[in-house]
């Protein structure tokens, strides 16, 4: 972690970035390809973090302009969840107290693009877990559950969030207010197991309806003792998922407001819905500081270039780092002067 003290009082902004590769099975042939076989730079983390670095630089050299202080956090483990939860809870508020904090995310937008949005960024993934006692009828009981989880499933009328194909796309994509990646439930997974003298059925799911979410143990629940395995029944709960991006809404107004106001409207895109399969543990600093994540477009179609995170040919146009570093080094430096 990095501290930027300015040369007078002002606000305190934090600026987090990650920094790990992922697993992956397919040769990376990128020139930037990991030393280390299996892993990859497959979701622009080390786009992340060159971007908080050159954003300190930046910043450093501008100190004499600077108001208040900068916190750069460079964090390791997003990708499973426990990095910025690790650092939360080892004190990391107890040596930093911004009032605000930033972060991004490569997505696969068009560079020289900013997106981001108020409230959910992401659906809600979770895991549910039925269990009951057992008997013999398993594949009776089995479709009895999974139709009650399928009767969950829902989307917009003709459209398919559960497929990232149309995430760019004007007439489906994020950037469409009716977008089809808005108030949707997607069923990854559900399946039965037998353990000891009892049975436990388990589904993954994504939730775009944080209230919905709460409800549907207690749904499954109903639904269970009014049918002929009542007597089986032991309980229903939920057995991991993580909280989503949430971001400020006043916040996300604003810091938008700044960047257009600083480069002429051309930057930044209102987006729509929440996207599906991807989450951030940003999550975690929002829980304890108002705080806004962004999504960098880093593709350039014109060349073939496609910033699609944990696919294949992921890659990100060069470009986007200067891009990054300029635009969100003009946003901290306004921050931190605002009253």
């Amino acid at each position: 972690m990095g501290i930027l003290e300015g040369n007078k009082k002002g606000k305190k902004i934090a600026w987090r970035a990650d920094m790990d590769a992922i697993k992956f099975k397919t040769n990376d042939t990128s020139k930037y390809h990991s030393k280390n076989k299996g892993i990859a730079h497959m979701c622009g983390h080390d786009v992340h973090t060159t971007i908080g670095l050159g954003i300190a630089n930046v910043l450093s050299n501008q100190k004499e302009n600077l108001a208040g202080t900068v916190y750069f956090i460079f964090q390791p483990s997003e990708e499973t969840f426990t990095g910025a939860k690790d650092l939360v809870e080892n004190g990391l508020f107890d040596i930093i107290d911004p009032d605000e904090i930033y972060g991004l995310h490569i997505d696969p937008a068009e560079k020289g693009t900013v997106n981001s949005k108020p409230k959910e960024l992401f659906a809600y993934q979770k895991a549910i877990k039925i269990k009951l006692k057992s008997e013999n009828n398993e594949k009776e009981i089995k479709s009895f559950l999974t139709d009650i989880i399928q009767g969950f499933v829902r989307n917009e009328p003709n459209t398919t969030p559960w497929s990232l194909d149309y995430l760019t796309t004007p007439q489906m994509g994020l950037e469409n207010e009716g977008t089809i990646y808005r108030d949707y439930f997607i069923l990854q997974y559900a399946g039965l197991e037998k353990k000891n003298d009892s049975i436990l059925f388990g589904a993954n799911f994504l939730e775009t309806d944080k209230e919905k979410i709460d409800s549907i143990p207690l749904i499954i629940k109903r639904k269970i003792l009014s049918s002929k395995f009542k007597s089986s029944f032991i309980s229903t709960e939920y057995s991991g998922g993580n909280p989503t991006v949430y971001n400020d809404p006043e916040l996300t107004k604003i810091a938008l407001q700044t960047i257009d106001s600083l480069y002429d409207n051309k930057l930044t895109k209102p987006i729509y819905g929440q996207i599906p399969y991807f989450n951030e543990d940003f999550i975690y600093y929002q829980q304890k500081v108002p705080g806004v994540m962004f999504l960098l477009g880093g593709s350039n179609m014109e060349k073939g270039t496609i910033s699609m995170p944990h696919t294949p040919d992921f890659t990100v146009d060069d470009e986007t780092i200067k891009f990054g570093v300029k635009c969100f080094s003009s946003l901290v430096l306004e921050r931190t002067n605002s009253k």
